[in-house]
């Protein structure tokens, strides 16, 4: 195959132009989607991006269980809608903005080995 999507954005182009334009596409869709509510993009996310990548991983090879075990962790991040930057803003909402405690809390929630969007404040 010759053809790949990127997310280097800088390093993808070989030119100043090819970078500008790249950086123009990721940012410019980046922007639009953040202006948006939040059901459209957890729909797409849900409904286009995680097949997608369902099938691009079997398409390489990857094995269909193992496949879906790893973008189910993407999956309950698209449904509970937290990440790690939404889950340390809640923290810092109801703790404070006591960064060794957040720090201290975010170390054990990792060691826990559960995933962030099973995580309670």
């Amino acid at each position: 195959r010759d053809s790949r999507i990127e997310h280097r954005v800088v390093p993808a182009g070989p030119t100043v132009a090819d970078s500008i334009a790249n950086m123009a596409f990721y940012f410019g869709m980046a922007c639009a989607l953040a202006g948006q509510d939040e059901a459209p993009e957890r729909a797409l996310c849900r409904e286009v991006l995680l097949p997608l990548a369902h099938q691009g991983l079997l398409g390489i090879g990857i094995d269909r269980q193992e496949a879906a075990h790893w973008l189910g962790y993407i999956r309950g991040r698209v449904e509970t809608g937290q990440n790690g930057a939404v889950w340390q803003r809640a923290w810092v909402a109801r703790h404070g903005a006591d960064m060794a405690a957040l720090t201290e809390a975010y170390l054990e929630r990792q060691e826990s080995g559960r995933p962030v969007h099973e995580w309670r404040v």
